[in-house]
């Protein structure tokens, strides 16, 4: 979970025997109190098994407004490198409840750490030695 991270945060819920993501209620899923803001029935490689012929459920939430949540339920801001439980809640159609904690590596990176920022310095670096010759 990237903290500084704008847009999206995707949660595949995976079918299963046990489980049919159609019969999930996408409307009620809360990710850490947060409600979904779109959501797409696929099979795509985010599930263990990869495209296996089962449609998968793929809830998007706001990543900032998560980490909002995250860090007001453990009342301090997240460190980087450290592993937290997140809580998926949500229903089925039926008003069966589900639920499911998972854990979640924190990745505290701005800007200039990024791939864009590793280009701009490779290019600024190769800049410089044309220059020196």
């Amino acid at each position: 979970l990237n903290v500084k991270r704008k847009g999206a945060l995707k949660v595949a819920i995976c079918s299963s025997g046990n489980l049919r993501v159609n019969d999930v209620n996408p409307e009620s899923m809360k990710l850490m109190g947060v409600g979904p803001v779109r959501w797409k029935y696929k099979d795509k490689d985010y599930c263990p098994g990869g495209e296996d012929g089962f449609v998968d459920l793929v809830v998007k939430f706001k990543n900032r407004e998560v980490v909002k949540s995250l860090e007001g339920s453990l009342k301090r801001p997240l460190v980087d490198g450290e592993e937290v439980k997140l809580q998926l809640t949500g229903s089925l159609y039926d008003r069966t409840p589900i639920e499911e904690n998972f854990t979640v590596e924190i990745i505290n990176k701005g800007k200039k750490k990024g791939k864009k920022y590793k280009k701009k310095k490779i290019k600024k670096d190769k800049k410089e030695k044309m220059a020196k010759k």
